[in-house]
């Protein structure tokens, strides 16, 4: 079970995020071929939002979760990978930085994860990290 921060003695390090081998070998026999994809679809119209809906069921919801974490790490510059509430009127979610590597950069881009009986992928630290960053 895992402890606490309270309960850590100063000798133990604080648990750092890892995801299951077999999940991990899978998303990187096919990360290549999404990513550029995914890419090469935002850069033909990068003046408008996107969105990007990962989804997947048992062994593609391993995969869509490790998708769209990588997604909205990738693109969390763009603007937050939670889009912004219908009520706002600000378009605050433009990049943050002008500079990039990219010829252009997308506007915003926005990632959403929907899997059905999904495994669990990582420990406790990259669910944590998962659900702040997708």
């Amino acid at each position: 079970e895992e402890k606490s921060k309270a309960e850590r003695t100063n000798n133990e390090p604080p648990m750092v995020a890892a995801v299951h081998e077999g999940f991990l070998r899978a998303y990187m026999s096919i990360r290549h071929r999404i990513l550029d994809t995914v890419e090469k679809a935002i850069m033909v119209d990068a003046d408008r939002e996107w969105r990007i809906y990962v989804t997947g069921h048992s062994l593609g919801g391993a995969l869509a979760t490790l998708t769209a974490y990588e997604l909205a790490t990738k693109y969390r510059q763009y603007g937050s990978s939670r889009p912004p509430s219908s009520s706002s009127s600000s378009s605050s979610s433009s990049p943050t930085s002008s500079s990039s590597s990219s010829p252009a950069a997308p506007r915003s881009v926005f990632v959403k994860k929907y899997s059905f009986g999904s495994p669990r992928v990582g420990n406790a630290a990259f669910a944590r990290d998962f659900d702040e960053t997708v």
